[in-house]
């Protein structure tokens, strides 16, 4: 596809959420559906680039889309599933639909959150665990910043201490503490943090980490 063809395409996508919109707005959500439905498939049908999507575990993406305006389309959908109070399918599509962002942090709060409000907590701490584990392995996304990276490891391991998975969090926490991704301070805190789980998990590492701890005098 040429770029003035993904320039018309994005154009047309845009122009569907506006459509979509005023229906939305006065809660015609069968002719709101139709438009995005409509717009999706001729974006599918023409082959662009965000249709075609990019391999990954899970469904998640390993590489940036290269034009980002289906992803939008499909975000503006679940805000009007949203606004109608059906959580499933709004975590549904934010799932299997926007793979290009799916791993920012405002998309894996919008799922964890949406999974919670639908009755389905513990499937969302293993969902979430699953996404961190994709940002930790070697071929993870490289989609993300370092604070974007740094933003989505501290709140899940925070996630995971509230529920209980301390052994899930204790792993995001000394990732961290090695990554090089913290200022000294910060990563004095977090080192504390670390030792406090693994004190509950595993003593004998929570002995070496906390050799790394300055002394108190």
């Amino acid at each position: 596809m040429s770029t003035y063809d993904r320039y018309g395409d994005s154009v047309r996508l845009r122009a569907a959420v506006l459509r979509a919109s005023a229906y939305a707005c006065t809660a015609k959500w069968s002719e709101c559906d139709a438009v995005i439905q409509s717009a999706l498939s001729s974006s599918a049908a023409a082959g662009s680039p965000s249709a075609a999507g990019h391999g990954g575990r899970n469904g998640l993406t390993l590489s940036p889309s290269q034009d980002l305006s289906e992803d939008y389309l499909h975000l503006f959908l679940v805000q009007t599933l949203i606004a109608r109070r059906q959580y499933t399918e709004a975590y549904q599509h934010l799932l299997e639909s926007v793979p290009s962002i799916r791993l920012t942090p405002a998309v894996i709060s919008a799922t964890f959150h949406l999974m919670t409000l639908s009755g389905e907590g513990p499937r969302a701490l293993d969902v979430l665990w699953e996404t961190v584990q994709l940002i930790l392995s070697p071929s993870g996304p490289d989609l993300l910043t370092e604070e974007e990276r740094k933003t989505i490891l501290k709140r899940s391991a925070a996630v995971f201490d509230q529920n209980d998975r301390m052994s899930e969090a204790a792993e995001v926490l000394q990732h961290l503490v090695s990554s090089g991704i913290l200022g000294a301070e910060e990563r004095l805190e977090v080192l504390a943090q670390l030792v406090v789980l693994l004190s509950y998990t595993d003593p004998a590492a929570a002995e070496r980490f906390a050799s790394s701890l300055p002394q108190v005098v």
